[in-house]
């Protein structure tokens, strides 16, 4: 299919349909948001070699920090996320974020492994501390930030996933417009989050179609036609992927 969910969640409920996707052909990073989802999704991704495990802990469960157990779990994990600040979405404070996210990020750039970052409403303080803390590879998920912070992640050498709301959603499609070609990803944050950004419920048999919507409209925005940005974002995909121990190489 040479399509890739470059950012996604799956339930225990989904696995099996996942795993269908894989086989599909389907490309799935699929992101725990706490230690204690990470055994799940690592045997998730035992299924298929296209699905490929991130995991963190999530902004909104900060609280739960503990850097003992967070550093066992990236040492596992092929990729670290998703990891960030957030003052929009979530009541914890944002100095109980700041602690986890700062262990994870310099653990990070300390095992050299890539990032998959979360920053909502906090885009200038997690700019100041990735300009000082910068993994091998970042891929910024969703960016829904202000546009005048956008230039300094790209020149940090930034990757930006297109979550499915690119149709209507101007501060994606500035994204769309401004990032360079080469560092574009899509993405669906999950069947929750394309039924929130698109209004209406979704399963995961229908990913590969929210997938192709978004590049298309992608292409629309870039002057291009679909098929050159499906292989443009197929081929992105795994430019991110290249340094990942056992990720077969883009054909």
């Amino acid at each position: 299919m040479r399509l890739v969910d470059a950012h996604t969640h799956i339930s225990l409920a989904q696995q099996e349909q996942a795993t269908e996707l894989a086989q599909r052909g389907v490309w799935q990073l699929v992101t725990a948001t706490h230690p204690e989802e990470c055994a799940r999704v690592f045997d998730l991704a035992k299924t298929s070699q296209r699905i490929i495990p991130t995991c963190g802990l999530h902004p909104w469960r900060a609280a739960d920090f503990n850097p003992r157990v967070l550093e066992d779990c990236l040492q596992k994990v092929p990729i670290v996320g998703e990891i960030g600040l957030d003052t929009v979405w979530t009541d914890v404070p944002l100095d109980v974020q700041l602690k986890a996210f700062l262990c994870q990020l310099q653990l990070a750039v300390t095992l050299g492994k890539p990032v998959v970052l979360h920053t909502k409403g906090a885009e200038a303080e997690v700019l100041h501390w990735l300009s000082r803390y910068l993994p091998p590879k970042v891929v910024v998920h969703w960016y829904s930030g202000e546009a005048k912070y956008l230039p300094s992640y790209i020149e940090l050498g930034c990757y930006f996933t297109l979550g499915p709301d690119v149709h209507t959603n101007q501060t994606v499609q500035a994204v769309c417009r401004q990032v360079p070609l080469d560092r574009l990803l899509t993405e669906t944050d999950g069947t929750e989050a394309v039924a929130w950004a698109l209004g209406e419920p979704y399963t995961l048999a229908v990913v590969p179609q929210v997938l192709l919507n978004t590049l298309a409209t992608a292409a629309r925005l870039r002057g291009g036609t679909l098929a050159e940005m499906q292989a443009a974002v197929y081929a992105n995909s795994f430019a991110f992927l290249s340094d990942i121990k056992g990720t077969p190489v883009c054909n």
